[in-house]
């Protein structure tokens, strides 16, 4: 081919391209052709050479396109592929609807408290750090990682503020500062700080229904009727008719009346305990404002919330100082002890409207506190003991006006208080107070605190397990307190050792302290506790090993009253004063068997008390049906006690507990039980059964004093 031949067809290949438009001519790149670039005029000698060569296109045109898609053919494919994919849509929607309806639930977004264990300190009594005899902040520090093994979720703080300690520290100086005895402020920031990094909470004690004597307000409330702080404390005048007599004759808890002279005002100052306990006057606003702000600076600080105590008597009835009527019932057992202040209904005194006005006020300044997260709630419980059952459930308030996140429940706290533990007895305590509560409602269960005596020394160190076990696994949360994971008993201690300023008043008058349980004016039963009553060697035996003195003698009253024997120091180990100080003697007396009921000497024992305690509590955090279900009881008799746990679809629990000496076979298999025919043991407090066994229900036995949790499918 010449050269002039190929410029020739250079130059025709070049035009066919200009004939196109410059999306086709994107289209004719072919390998083998070149074209030669050039820049600024001259060929550039690292150009690519490309060759364009004309494509003609062979498709159909649009109004082609349109025609043959509006062939019978297509249109029926068309409709066929769109009617599968709606069917297959559908199918798929019809599909997950059924996986969600019939998939188990879990219980509902619940509060950090609802599916935890709370363990309740008496600061004192917990650990010393410094070898000065008192427990203190950086004592309880260093056993924060012991409460987290135990797999606790929040520590409960008794009364920690500055005191002169006439009333267990409960008699406050200082609504915003740390007793000297305990620490600093930074201590306690310090405690949070660790409480908090192992993922636990912290609650506090606070006691706004009084102030010490030896308050600053007071000492200026009590000077004139004229300054600031006059009207800090509830002061009235004698009766016009009655000069020089009391306002009323209401009667303090501890005992003798509840109003005080004082000279300079010639007036009466109110004390719902003792009188070195004036009531702050919360009607006044100056008084709501201090403590609103003594509330704000702990929740500045970072903890979870507060437990009030006696809150049924923050306010008195604003229209009189009216006397109360006599309780008609009071001495309707005249073999048992209790304080006078049980020979009036209290309608004037407890349950004032004004007192659930104010708890809704806390709560939504609690509230303020709380984040978006279920973790970042603020816990507000109050206690509403001596109320009737009824009147403590008010206390959580509404929907529109909530107050307590739940009333804190003693109910457990009268087992065993000088009769015999059973099944009926315990059914009848835990039906009250759930048939009460109504809906969703929290609640708590609880065996032991400090002004009760322990649960050990009530129904028997043998019983201890398998009443831990009814405690962790009744619907709702529990709230176990400092010692009784290990089984300790209560402190035998004499009267004039006695460390409880309290009694010192309370055994002064027994004459009409002869009522076991005391008789609302609606004639409900209130939810008191009933008398303690001191163990001796002499009287009829219980099933608990332990023998009841029938009350009447003075020092009977004095071991009824005092609180000292509930709160003795934590007992760590077979050590010096029981590792709980390394100093040379103890606030208060340990019991004489610390050196073989410690946790040091259960932790790795399989079937201590503690060991089996550390052991249920996944379980009962974890398991929806221990959880969020509700209570059926299975069997209820004076020997034993079963009841099952049920959330939606998820297995359910049976909780067996054989309060009797010999061993209990019943047949529980059936429609009338809900029960299948057997279950899979998930926890033993003894050791007839192991975790993993397969039981059939129509052959359980349970060993005296046993309780056993059994997981079944449903």
């Amino acid at each position: 081919m010449s050269e002039n031949d190929v410029e020739k067809g250079g130059m025709e290949e070049e035009k066919a391209v200009e004939n196109h438009d410059e999306e086709t001519k994107d289209m004719l790149l072919d390998e083998k052709a070149d074209a030669v670039f050039t820049k600024d005029g001259a060929t550039d000698p690292g150009a690519v050479e490309v060759k364009f060569t004309a494509v003609k296109s062979s498709g159909l045109d649009k109004e082609q396109l349109m025609e043959q898609c509006n062939t019978p053919l297509w249109k029926g494919v068309r409709l066929a592929l769109l009617i599968a994919f709606w069917l297959s849509f559908l199918a798929m929607l019809v599909a997950v609807i059924v996986l969600i309806s019939t998939a188990p639930k879990c219980p509902s977004n619940q509060e950090w408290y609802q599916t935890g264990v709370s363990y309740q300190i008496f600061p004192r009594s917990f650990k010393d750090s410094d070898g000065d005899g008192h427990g203190d902040l950086k004592g309880i520090e260093s056993k924060v990682p012991y409460l987290q093994k135990l797999g606790i979720s929040a520590i409960w703080l008794g009364a920690i503020f500055p005191s002169p300690l006439e009333d267990m520290g409960r008699d406050v100086t200082n609504f915003t500062d740390v007793h000297e005895d305990y620490g600093t402020l930074d201590d306690f920031e310090s405690l949070l700080t660790k409480i908090h990094s192992e993922g636990l909470r912290l609650i506090m004690e606070f006691i706004p229904n009084h102030s010490s004597d030896q308050h600053p307000w007071f000492e200026m409330s009590k000077m004139s009727k004229n300054n600031p702080y006059s009207d800090y404390y509830v002061w009235e005048d004698s009766p016009g008719d009655k000069p020089g007599q009391p306002p009323s004759n209401w009667l303090s808890r501890y005992g003798g009346p509840a109003w005080t002279y004082v000279a300079d005002r010639d007036q009466w100052y109110l004390h719902t305990f003792g009188a070195n306990e004036p009531d702050l006057n919360l009607r006044t606003e100056n008084v709501t404002t201090e403590i609103n702000n003594a509330l704000k600076f702990w929740l500045e600080l970072g903890v979870d919330g507060f437990y009030i105590p006696h809150a049924n008597q923050l306010i008195e009835n604003s229209n009189s100082y009216r006397d109360e009527q006599d309780n008609i019932y009071f001495k309707s057992h005249v073999n048992d002890t209790k304080t006078p202040y049980d020979k009036l209904l209290h309608n004037n005194t407890r349950d004032q409207p004004e007192t659930h006005e104010l708890l809704a006020k806390w709560r939504n300044l609690l509230s303020g506190y709380a984040g978006p997260d279920t973790d970042d709630h603020r816990l507000l419980v109050v206690d509403a003991s001596m109320s009737s059952i009824s009147n403590q459930m008010e206390y959580y308030g509404s929907k529109k006006k909530r107050e307590a996140d739940y009333p804190y429940n003693f109910q457990l706290m009268n087992l065993c208080q000088g009769v015999s533990l059973t099944g009926t007895q315990i059914s009848s305590m835990v039906q009250s107070w759930l048939k009460a509560k109504s809906g969703a409602r929290i609640t708590n269960w609880a065996l032991g605190d400090s002004d009760h005596t322990r649960v050990s020394t009530r129904c028997g160190r043998h019983m201890l397990k398998a009443l831990n076990t009814l405690m962790l696994t009744l619907p709702g949360s529990a709230t176990a307190y400092y010692g009784d994971e290990i089984g300790i008993e209560d402190l035998e201690i004499d009267s004039s050792k006695s460390f409880d300023p309290s009694v010192r008043v309370n055994t002064r008058d027994v004459s009409d302290q002869i009522s076991n349980s005391t008789v609302s004016e609606n004639n409900e039963t209130l939810s008191t506790s009933a008398p303690d009553l001191k163990p001796t060697t002499t009287s009829t035996p219980t099933n608990d090993g332990i023998s009841y003195k029938p009350s009447g003698s003075p020092m009977v009253v004095y071991y009824n009253m005092t609180r000292d024997r509930f709160v003795s120091p934590m007992q760590w180990s077979s050590d010096n004063l029981g590792g709980f100080s390394n100093g040379s003697e103890s606030w208060a007396p340990l019991n004489a068997d610390f050196a073989t009921t410690n946790v040091e000497s259960q932790e790795n024992d399989t079937n201590s008390v503690l060991y089996k305690f550390k052991e249920l509590i996944p379980l009962v955090r974890s398991e929806p049906s221990l959880v969020g279900g509700g209570l059926r009881e299975i069997m209820v008799n004076d020997k034993v006690y079963y009841f099952s746990r049920v959330f939606d679809r998820w297995p359910g629990y049976l909780v067996a507990i054989n309060f009797n000496e010999v061993p209990y076979l019943q047949e529980l298999g059936g429609i009338s039980t809900g029960l299948p025919g057997s279950g899979t043991v998930a926890f033993s407090s003894n050791s007839r059964y192991t975790p993993g066994e397969n039981v059939d229900f129509n052959k359980l036995t349970i060993d005296p004093y046993e309780a056993v949790v059994i997981k079944f499918e449903r």
